[in-house]
């Protein structure tokens, strides 16, 4: 039996609030992956797909019913009946009810219906200029017409503005919208608007404004919220106080429901005894578990067990496998260890060359001890021809990281004139300066470095242009910086790994702590 018109806006009324009543479960489901992953895509989908659900009448799912059931819809769309029109552009996005799926009118009909305000229109018209259907792909027109459908009140609409804005790198406008969906009690909106607020992004710092919303999302079921409660008691940020028992909680409550990120802290957490009994095999369970959701951090640190022997045999193939598994990420922790390997053999044949290719990926993503090797590489032709200017470059750039070994291999480059003019008294300030952050071999050039002339027995004790750098035992910080992104993550702040003690001239592999 064909319904009435009054029936299926009732329908849709009802679908409607089941469906705001949900959007926080559903952007809770999302961040569960780790951070890089595809979720911000994934939530705007939902969205759509869920907004489709709203806007199509239930009553044309029934068969005998169907064909009326739409050839009245065209007719009250042809008529100037926006809420036809929108559910019309509906039925012909979703190619359902028995009607060939067509973009195009999809769009035409959106754009009747948004030009006549109709807010749920003008959010599907906005995402197929996102996603180029129907239209040419075009995220500005998408994101103008968000903001109009946001700034009504759309939530949806306030989501996805936010998430545009914030890949725009625009968080002060983001904000806006993220405060307006926190308002309403979306655990998304909540958590990034306070990971905003503790990194101070478009908006002055306000930690207690922070906990308090992700306190929020957390008691909603935010698994990512909850992980970023665990950051913070973990004393990442000086103004919030350390509470290593939160921090476990949390930690525990977000690897329990399955964030990957959460996992591999936990196993450190095991590792190190932090909060819990140390347990090496925990440890190496927890690792597991997040290595095999493709968390790059996770397969290093997996690595490093079969590595080291960390709650499991020792396994250097297997060590190797997942560092390559990580480095195909293009994970810089991954990509120097593999160089490491390649550079001194072990599960694989010593070859300089592939590792000089390794290194200089890592280094390029900004990772120190890469960076540091490379300049090694470069000064004594291993893997590559000897560019001293090459050398210099480097160990520059891993000295404005404040790396102590580079710093010392940058004075030697000032002192002897190599890729750089010579400049006695800038290699005297580099060398107080690795000295004063503990470099042995800074100390070592000081004391035998007169400034002078240096006699013959001098001169036969001066250390090499590059030595064997010494395998500090750098602070490492089991918690990195949150994550930038809305949902994926951008410009996340990596930790500053541990440096495991290695014979020759280059740094040894490190974990990712």
């Amino acid at each position: 039996m064909q319904l009435s018109i009054q029936s299926w806006i009732k329908s849709a009324i009802m679908a409607k609030r089941a469906f705001l009543q949900a959007s926080a479960r559903f952007s809770s489901a999302t961040v569960v992956a780790w951070p890089g992953s595809r979720c911000g895509r994934l939530m705007r989908g939902i969205c759509l797909m869920t907004l489709l659900a709203i806007v199509s009448p239930s009553v044309v799912a029934q068969d005998t019913a169907r064909g009326a059931a739409i050839e009245r819809l065209e007719r009250l769309a042809k008529k100037g009946n926006a809420r036809a029109q929108s559910q019309l552009g509906s039925i012909y996005y979703g190619g359902k009810n028995g009607v060939q799926k067509d973009y195009s009118l999809a769009v035409y009909w959106f754009t009747k219906a948004a030009e006549q305000g109709y807010l749920n229109a003008v959010f599907n018209l906005a995402l197929c200029h996102e996603r180029g259907r129907g239209v040419p792909k075009n995220t500005a027109e998408a994101l103008r017409l968000y903001r109009r459908a946001a700034d009504e009140g759309l939530l949806q609409a306030q989501i996805n503005a936010a998430v545009i804005l914030l890949e725009m790198d625009d968080d002060a406008a983001a904000n806006k919208y993220l405060h307006l969906g926190a308002a309403k009690g979306n655990f998304y909106c909540q958590r990034e608007y306070a990971r905003n607020l503790l990194q101070g992004r478009g908006t002055e710092k306000d930690f207690d404004r922070a906990i308090a919303l992700l306190d929020a999302a957390a008691d909603g079921g935010d698994a990512e919220a909850k992980l970023l409660l665990a950051d913070c008691y973990s004393g990442m940020y000086p103004s919030i106080p350390r509470d290593t028992q939160q921090m476990v909680d949390y930690l525990w409550s977000a690897a329990s429901d399955g964030v990957p990120e959460a996992q591999s802290k936990m196993g450190y957490c095991y590792e190190k005894g932090i909060g819990v009994a140390a347990d090496q095999e925990t440890a190496f369970k927890w690792y597991g578990q997040a290595a095999e959701k493709n968390y790059p951090q996770a397969m290093v640190n997996l690595g490093h067990c079969y590595q080291a022997g960390v709650g499991t045999a020792k396994d250097e193939k297997k060590a190797f496998e997942w560092y390559k598994k990580a480095a195909e990420m293009d994970f810089a922790v991954g990509l120097f260890n593999l160089g490491i390997f390649y550079m001194t053999g072990g599960p694989v044949a010593r070859n300089e060359r592939i590792a000089f290719s390794y290194f200089e990926r890592a280094a390029k993503l900004g990772f120190v001890q890469a960076q540091y090797n490379l300049a090694v590489a470069y000064e004594e032709g291993k893997g590559a021809d000897i560019n001293r200017p090459m050398a210099f470059f480097w160990y520059k750039q891993a000295a404005r990281q404040e790396y102590p070994a580079a710093i010392t291999g940058l004075g030697y480059c000032y002192y002897r004139g190599f890729g750089i003019k010579q400049d006695h008294d800038r290699a005297k300030e580099l060398f107080i300066q690795a000295k004063d952050l503990n470099n042995d071999e800074a100390r070592f050039a000081l004391r035998s470095l007169k400034w002078g002339p240096l006699d013959a027995e001098e001169r036969a004790v001066l250390p090499p242009v590059t030595r064997r750098a010494r395998a500090e035992d750098l602070p490492a910080l089991p918690f990195k910086s949150p994550s930038r992104g809305p949902i994926a993550t951008k410009d996340t702040v990596k930790p500053k790994p541990q440096v495991i003690q290695g014979a020759g001239g280059f740094l040894q592999p490190v974990r990712a702590d």
